[in-house]
């Protein structure tokens, strides 16, 4: 998968592509594979790799400071297609694992364990590639310090660069060391710094126009979404757009632009190929620009958060179908994704378990026809369509192609009849494609669940419906007993030997979007207590990850290439600092809401030079000077 791209700086990478003799290098015995029985699916998966994987921690550091030995992190997740690829083609190939035990010391990362890790490694890949992605694979220096970085490589490839680095680290390790430290101090300092600027109705609407004019660049008018090649959800700032869109002061003929472009992508996201037509849910994006092939992965953070989206939509623009698809979305949660310890997993996986990639959602043409009723086909066949592409070798996936009304219209039907053989002929073909086939990453995520938990919590509000409001409850219990401990938040938790053993460290995005969902169970059930649990979760997020320099995505990190910042950027989810303001506004605390008014005054500067990517941000700053 490739994000987006940055300012290309290649000096690094050029170090070691120069092929040079082999250099006999001394090393101290590997320790064996601690990946067995890894609380993540990701992890556990790769024990069977003859490649030593250690978890990261800091006797990974410690470790490779006493045999200077440069550390490989192999950043992935379970749902990631190339990331099975680059298992499959290097990391059992026994000729990269010799190099890789002897040589260095390889550490596997699950991403979503380790968000704040990665987000710096994908912040140095793309500024030093000009692209980023997953599988994620970067080398650092003992000291910390991140020398060169690659994103999905083949075998060949990768072997080459292994024993180019692995000389050049024998001959000159010292001058490596020096341009790795000096590399990491320029990015950082090439970084905005924080300029202030006094924050006013006036600044804010100039904030506005910014962030109107840079997202008109890139939208797709005729397809909705942004940009021209993949499509992604983003909603963050479609979320944005949706409020500002009522609440600037827009001329009419800007404000009609911006509802045709948000009802188009809102149409496209979900009759296209970004919405599973069977099954319900979204995939986590397309890899075409109109939204036609998805890549196969469901994402927990996807769907609660298009959930909220399509709520909201339904309220904006008194559309019922907008609601009707957050239902559906919810209730594909509470059944798909259930994980055995009573919350929503993680993540669906992109590839079967067979291997085949969307194997659980794919067709055969004339499987529509071979699996339905005569009168059941008449209708499908034109309610769907089957499409493919080159990259989409395992079958054709299915889009919607015209709608109930205009069927109706067609074969002068009533509609309601027209709507009942459609979903007939979805539980039929659901049978047969049975989701429980698709590997599931069943660990909870507590930054996820939190999202999970504010769509429940709004589905419950705006629906009535109880099994919404059991669901929150549910994942409510689950966090304020489990998740957080002691005044502490865990990313994730195991079950093993009657103990609940700590996965991952909590970032700030765990403490701000857990808050978030709590506040808004806490609305849904008139819930002191939960409002409490709230306000504490906002307490230790400033007191752990705003300093003096500004924000810090992490407590504790291992690596060299992290510097706190005014503002933070939205990503597939929202800001987290933003979020960490807004419910610290709302929470009618006095401390949290001081804090919260300092720190909405920080990062002016960074958001002009690039409106788009604060969204939430400005979103805030709107409710606040309104």
């Amino acid at each position: 998968m490739t994000i987006k791209k940055q300012n290309n700086h290649s000096l690094i990478l050029l170090l070691f592509l120069t092929g040079l003799l082999l250099s006999p290098v001394t090393s101290a015995k590997p320790i064996a594979n601690q990946l067995k029985n890894h609380a993540s699916a990701y992890l556990a998966m790769h024990y069977t790799d003859p490649v030593q994987w250690q978890d990261w921690n800091e006797s990974v550091v410690k470790r490779a400071l006493k045999e200077n030995k440069l550390i490989y992190i192999s950043s992935g997740y379970f749902s990631c297609h190339w990331c099975h690829v680059m298992q499959r083609e290097s990391y059992k190939n026994k000729d990269i694992a010799k190099l890789l035990n002897r040589f260095f010391i390889p550490v596997k990362v699950d991403r979503e364990l380790n968000p704040a890790l990665d987000a710096r490694l994908i912040d140095f890949v793309e500024k030093t590639q000009g692209h980023s992605g997953w599988p994620l694979n970067v080398f650092i220096t003992p000291e910390g310090y991140p020398l060169v970085g690659m994103t999905y490589v083949p075998a060949k490839n990768f072997l080459q660069i292994l024993n180019n680095l692995k000389t050049q680290w024998a001959e000159k390790n010292d001058y490596l060391k020096d341009v790795a430290q000096q590399a990491t101090e320029q990015l950082l300092a090439d970084q905005p710094a924080n300029r202030p600027k006094k924050l006013n109705s006036h600044a804010v609407k100039s904030l506005n126009q910014q962030f109107f004019s840079q997202t008109e660049e890139l939208i797709d008018e005729m397809q909705g979404g942004f940009g021209q090649q993949n499509k992604f959800p983003s909603v963050p700032q479609l979320l944005s757009l949706l409020h500002l869109m009522q609440t600037a002061k827009l001329k009419s003929y800007k404000k009609i632009k911006w509802q045709d472009f948000l009802i188009t992508t809102l149409d496209s996201m979900a009759r296209q190929g970004l919405r599973d037509q069977i099954n319900g849910g979204f995939f986590r994006y397309t890899v075409d620009p109109n939204w036609q092939i998805p890549h196969f992965e469901k994402m927990l953070y996807d769907n609660a958060q298009l959930a909220n989206l399509y709520f909201e939509a339904a309220k904006v623009f008194n559309r019922p179908d907008y609601q009707a698809i957050a239902v559906e979305t919810l209730q594909f949660l509470q059944t798909d994704m259930a994980s055995r310890i009573g919350v929503i997993a993680a993540s669906l996986s992109s590839v079967d378990k067979k291997g085949i990639e969307g194997g659980c959602y794919v067709w055969q043409q004339g499987d529509l026809q071979k699996y339905l009723s005569t009168e059941q086909y008449k209708i499908a066949k034109e309610h769907w369509k089957l499409v493919s592409n080159d990259a989409l070798e395992s079958g054709y996936h299915l889009i919607q192609f015209k709608q109930v009304n205009d069927i109706a219209k067609q074969y002068k039907i009533n509609t309601k009849r027209v709507r009942a053989l459609i979903n007939t002929a979805k539980i039929k073909l659901k049978k047969i494609r049975n989701i429980s086939n698709c590997p599931i990453d069943e660990k909870p995520v507590a930054a996820w669940l939190g999202l999970a938990l504010q769509a429940f919590s709004t589905g419950a509000k705006q629906t009535g419906y109880k099994s919404f409001t059991k669901t929150a409850e549910q994942i409510y219990q689950f966090i304020s007993t489990q998740l957080w401990q002691n005044n502490t938040l865990h990313r994730s938790i195991k079950h093993q030997n009657n103990t609940t053993l700590a996965v991952g460290a909590a970032g700030l995005e765990d403490y701000a979007l857990v808050a978030q969902g709590i506040l808004e169970y806490a609305q849904l059930k008139k819930s002191t207590a939960a409002k409490n649990v709230a306000i504490a979760l906002a307490n230790q997020a400033w007191q752990r990850f705003y300093k003096k320099d500004g924000w810090y995505l992490a407590e504790k990190p291992l690596i060299k290439y992290t510097i706190g910042k005014a503002v933070l950027e939205d990503s597939p989810l929202p800001s987290p600092s933003a979020i960490l303001i807004r419910v610290s506004l709302q929470l009618n605390n006095k401390k949290l809401k001081m804090q919260a008014r300092e720190a909405l005054q920080q990062g002016a500067g960074e958001i002009e030079e690039s409106p788009y990517w604060y969204a939430t941000q400005i979103d805030i700053l709107n409710k606040f000077y309104k």
